[in-house]
């Protein structure tokens, strides 16, 4: 399974990283820019079978990248997982309705 994950955070990347890998996932792409990640989804140049998007970043927040990946070729029904300390029903509803297929609260819980 390819995951891309997306966060300006680059202490909760090496985490998230580290934790898909001890779950057996290795291929896995950390992006710390949600613009590039934009850049390369409009140019058909990233392949996934799940994105894991932070909500709050400069640039692109991650409802916009969402909803930027939906309208990228061949991801219009790529799995969509938006992981924020933001945990506001209107930021939920905002992120399920631009495209997002689920929504994770931080801190994880490994179950």
């Amino acid at each position: 399974m390819k995951i891309i994950c997306v966060d300006d955070d680059p202490v909760f990347l090496s985490i998230l990283e580290d934790c898909l890998a001890a779950q057996g996932y290795g291929r896995v792409r950390a992006f710390q820019q949600s613009v590039e990640v934009a850049i390369l989804a409009e140019a058909g140049r990233l392949e996934a079978d799940v994105f894991l998007l932070d909500v709050e970043m400069p640039g692109l927040n991650g409802i916009e990248l969402c909803a930027a990946l939906r309208a990228a070729p061949g991801h219009e029904a790529t799995p969509i997982i938006m992981i924020s300390s933001v945990t506001s029903r209107a930021r939920i509803t905002e992120a399920l309705a631009a495209g997002a297929s689920d929504y994770l609260s931080k801190p994880l819980d490994p179950v």
